[in-house]
C-alpha cells in the first residue's frame, strides 16, 4: 500500500510541478516583469494568476489541485506508517 500511495504522490507531485512551469511560462508570455517575479517569488504567480484569470485558470488549478492530492496521500501513507 505504501508503495502505490508513494507512486500517487510523485504523479501529483510532477502534475502540479507542470502547472507551476505552465503558468510560469504564462507569466513571461505577459510581460518578462511578471516572468521572473514568478520565477523569484511564488506568491507573485499566484497575484499573476488572480488578475489573469481568464488565461492562467487552468495552471493554477492544475498546480494547486495535484500540490493538494499530493499532500493528501502523504499524510495518508503517514497514518498507515508502522512505527
Amino acid at each position: 500500500m505504501e508503495m502505490f500511495l508513494l507512486v500517487v504522490v510523485l504523479v501529483f507531485a510532477l502534475a502540479s510541478l507542470a502547472g507551476g512551469i505552465w503558468l510560469i511560462v504564462l507569466a513571461f508570455q505577459e510581460s518578462v516583469a511578471w516572468g521572473v517575479g514568478s520565477l523569484l517569488c511564488s506568491p507573485v504567480s499566484l497575484i499573476f494568476a488572480l488578475l489573469h484569470f481568464d488565461r492562467a485558470w487552468q495552471p493554477l488549478a492544475l498546480n494547486m489541485g495535484a500540490g493538494i492530492m499530493a499532500w493528501l496521500a502523504m499524510k495518508a501513507i503517514e497514518v498507515n506508517a508502522v512505527p
